[in-house]
């Protein structure tokens, strides 16, 4: 064993864990999927665990449904990862000490938390059940007069207990830091929460990439007056939290959609949906090649998994369009035909949703088309 090594192998010792390692450890990253297919396309499978994010842009725009929206998807992960574990656990018939101890841990500490800081103390119960979220399992932490180091500082102690496995800060821009509390409006405050949020960003990010924990952290966006030519668009909080995100995306406010899902004029009075614009900023986790996309939201049920499924299998070839006729193919490449071997055609896209819908077999095999 050469020197290097020898200190090398001395150094986790002491550390207690393997943190120095020769060549890089090939780790498949975990997700937690999207309801929408669409954004599961574009983010190669879901949201990475272990990492922060940043969801920014203009208020209505879709930040905080898109956050719920994998709060709900995270909570079923995390209960049925922890099932398997405990049946896993339980089937060894003569468990070694550090078994019986993860064993009592798992069973004391239930599956993985959610926690939601809801610090624009905004958040809707119907609207997060609709989305599904088990709002009675959400941890929800509301501020009366804690400051953005109070906020930040509490996150990052219940992180640090392993009982966490998604944060959601909603938002960034209702934080005020400790000198703004001190101050009167009238008084100029430097660094704002820029300041602390630095802070927080270095000590979550090695947090979270211990226990796995996925962060997501909504911004808004503001007109940056300093713009020379026409207006430019920034996000608060500084530079350096951007720096430590994995992962940011911009959403924005499309086309209101009635009940069929097809396309209203803006100044319609009562729109059934509308069309969420995601804009993928930065990635660090995926290839960047999928930068655009969109999933369609339905006001009363939700996130429109069919819809998005529709134009994911429209994008991969999987279902044709020949005018206002849409076919769906088989791994040949050849038009599915129903039980009187006649070709499949569909009328119109809402038609086509309503027959995956009600076809069982179709959808699962749209499903596994894109897997």
């Amino acid at each position: 064993m050469s020197q290097l090594d020898t200190i090398c192998q001395n150094l986790n010792k002491k550390l207690g864990g393997e943190l120095i390692t020769k060549g890089v450890l090939y780790e498949d990253l975990p997700k937690i999927p999207f309801t929408s297919n669409r954004l599961n396309h574009m983010t190669y499978g879901g949201f990475p665990r272990g990492f922060m994010a940043e969801f920014y842009g203009d208020g209505g725009g879709g930040k905080t449904t898109t956050a719920l929206d994998l709060v709900g998807n995270a909570q079923r992960l995390f209960q049925k990862e922890w099932e398997e574990k405990m049946a896993e656990l339980e089937a060894i018939k003569q468990p070694n000490k550090t078994q019986k101890q993860e064993y009592a841990r798992l069973k004391d500490s239930g599956p993985l938390k959610c926690l939601f800081l809801d610090v624009e103390c905004t958040l809707d119960r119907e609207w997060a059940e609709t989305l599904g979220v088990d709002v009675d399992s959400l941890y929800v932490f509301r501020p009366e007069s804690q400051s953005a180091e109070d906020i930040l500082q509490i996150c990052l102690d219940m992180c640090d207990t392993g009982e966490v496995g998604m944060v959601v800060l909603d938002s960034i821009g209702a934080l005020y830091s400790d000198q703004e509390n001190e101050k009167t409006l009238s008084e100029k405050v430097y660094c704002g929460v820029a300041g602390p949020l630095t802070r927080f960003s270095k000590k979550i990010t090695r947090l979270s990439a211990k226990y796995k924990i996925s962060v997501i952290m909504i911004n808004q966006v503001r007109e940056d007056i300093d713009a020379q030519y026409g207006t430019r668009l920034k996000t608060t909080g500084g530079k350096a939290f951007k720096h430590h995100c994995a992962l940011r995306m911009m959403f924005m406010k499309g086309e209101y959609l009635d009940e069929r899902n097809n396309k209203l004029t803006s100044g319609c009075e009562e729109p059934a949906g509308n069309i969420v614009k995601v804009h993928i900023e930065k990635t660090k986790k995926f290839a960047p090649n999928r930068k655009e996309g969109s999933y369609t939201l339905n006001y009363k049920k939700g996130i429109d998994e069919i819809a998005d499924l529709i134009e994911v299998c429209l994008l991969k070839g999987i279902i044709s369009r020949s005018g206002a006729y849409y076919s769906i193919l088989d791994t040949n490449g050849s038009i599915l035909t129903d039980d009187e071997d006649n070709e499949i055609k569909i009328q119109g896209k809402a038609d086509l949703q309503e027959f995956i819908e009600n076809t069982e077999p179709i959808y699962n095999y749209l499903i596994e088309c894109i897997g």
